[in-house]
């Protein structure tokens, strides 16, 4: 376990809450104190260990879901969330603008899910069908988003504006600067398809419109977060695990929630997938949340290491305490993130450098696909001017340098050498 160190510059810190579940008649003989607890938590954090979060997100589930009529309402039971949002919110003087929220499976209205939608897509849709119809939008989309219409209603109602950047879809993009790094927020909704239990492994992303249509959005974000209810092992095989690689490939950082357990997963790209544990979920489940800190370089202008500070509730003791993971947490239930450096692009004036240098660019999370380079040519061929110029005579092909910058040309890419610069001519040509 690397321990975690304690920052010495600038830093960017968000809250990631999730799963509250609210719903007074229903579980508020047990709810309150845990939710009390909660608020209570954050304020010993703020105090005790300095964390002011940057950004606020909640990934899903405020409400319990529609019960009846009165506080067993989903619009009481949104109401009910709200008051614990406006808390926060409070606490770390937060405006609305920085609070992010996305809907999730409790959040929807399952009287209004007519039983043929759901049979289509159990059974005849194609991946490439749904994409038409999230794409098309229209009537056919509008009757599968009637079930989140007490969800759109509650953003509209109060003044959730940046969460409505596409009303007919709720998916939206939002980019806050803080302290010189646009940090770029993407909201997606993982519960268009949801009406039932038993869900896993059954339900509908549409990924391969969401990811790459919100991507596009943040292009001029130097850091993108990712926000989801559900993780990708939640969809049908004809986007598990493609969803996941997607939005590993886009964005820095997914955060989600739904499986009530905190947890964290890091590649070796410097990505990570940070799951949050519930507000509240039942009596006996586990419940948590987490933290996030991470150094901002302000030379270099890169996301360096940072620390997850996970909290679980205590059920004995009626408070919460940090979430201790052996081997992977210190006795402060803090998870070391970004052994090496998370790379992420300023965008500000760079020194001039060779074509080599800017043929590679850290942040742009490329795929490890044969198609990396759609988009490069006019670097590609500035690359291949600069290993042919006069600069490089007498420079053996087989130098490190060279070796390093054939293996990422070569799939794509066919570039013929003399044979004065290695002996015999060679080319590195496309798979």
């Amino acid at each position: 376990m690397a321990r975690p160190k304690a920052p010495t510059g600038e830093t960017l810190t968000w809250l990631h809450l999730s799963d509250l579940h609210a719903c007074h008649p229903e579980t508020g003989w047990d709810a309150a104190q845990v939710v009390t607890a909660l608020v209570e938590d954050l304020q010993a954090m703020r105090d005790e260990h300095k964390l002011r979060p940057d950004l606020i997100f909640f990934t899903g589930d405020a409400a319990f879901g529609h019960l009846g009529d009165g506080g067993r309402s989903l619009p009481s039971q949104f109401e009910e969330a709200e008051q614990l949002f406006q808390k926060v919110r409070d606490l770390f003087d937060i405006p609305l603008d920085r609070f992010f929220v996305v809907p999730g499976n409790h959040d929807i209205h399952r009287g209004r899910v007519p039983k043929q939608l759901t049979y289509w897509l159990d059974t005849a849709a194609t991946a490439d069908e749904v994409i038409d119809l999230i794409r098309k939008g229209g009537h056919d989309w509008a009757q599968y988003m009637e079930r989140l219409e007490d969800y759109r209603a509650f953003l509209q109602s109060k003044d959730y504006d940046h969460l409505l950047g596409d009303p007919e879809r709720l998916i939206y993009t939002q980019i806050r600067d803080i302290r010189g790094l646009k940090v770029g927020v993407a909201g997606f909704n993982t519960a268009w398809s949801c009406c039932r239990n038993a869900e896993k492994g059954r339900l509908w992303f549409g990924s391969r419109w969401q990811v790459p249509k919100l991507r596009t959005e943040l292009k001029e974000a130097d850091f993108r977060i990712a926000l989801t209810h559900h993780p990708s092992n939640w969809f049908g095989e004809a986007e598990d695990p493609a969803a996941e690689r997607d939005l590993a490939r886009d964005f820095h950082v997914h955060l989600h929630g739904h499986e009530h357990r905190d947890w964290v997963q890091e590649s070796a790209d410097g990505h990570a997938r940070i799951a949050a544990g519930a507000c509240y979920a039942g009596s006996k489940d586990e419940k948590g949340y987490n933290f996030v800190r991470l150094e901002v370089e302000q030379l270099s202008g890169r996301i360096g290491r940072g620390e997850v500070w996970l909290r679980e509730y205590n059920d004995r003791g009626a408070r919460w305490v940090p979430g201790r993971i052996g081997g992977k947490t210190d006795k402060d239930g803090r998870w070391a993130l970004g052994g090496g450096k998370i790379p992420v692009r300023r965008r500000k004036a760079q020194p001039k450098s060779s074509p080599l240098e800017a043929c590679i660019v850290p942040g742009d999370f490329a795929p490890a696909v044969a198609d990396v380079f759609v988009g490069r040519a006019e670097q590609l061929e500035s690359l291949r001017s600069y290993l042919l110029s006069e600069e490089w005579n007498g420079r053996p092909w087989r130098s490190a340098p060279s070796r390093e910058c054939l293996e990422w040309v070569s799939p794509t890419w066919q570039i013929a050498l003399p044979s004065r610069m290695c002996g015999t001519s060679q080319a590195a040509t496309s798979a």
